[in-house]
């Protein structure tokens, strides 16, 4: 889990486009939705922490 927070955080600037952040952050959030689906690891707190942790991380990338 704490790897997907990191992936969440990385900056756009990374991109070469709008288009390529885009479908990075779709293909992010896509995973995320599969792991609630599925309530993978989501029992255990700690990885609950960091699942709340990288969704925070998506307010911020969808901002920018």
């Amino acid at each position: 889990m704490e790897y997907l927070v990191c992936m969440g955080s990385v900056r756009p600037s990374l991109f070469g486009s709008d288009k390529t952040r885009e479908a990075y952050l779709t293909d992010l959030i896509h995973g995320t939705q599969a792991i609630m689906a599925g309530r993978l690891g989501l029992n255990h707190p700690d990885r609950f922490h960091e699942f709340c942790r990288l969704i925070a991380r998506y307010r911020y990338a969808l901002q920018t």
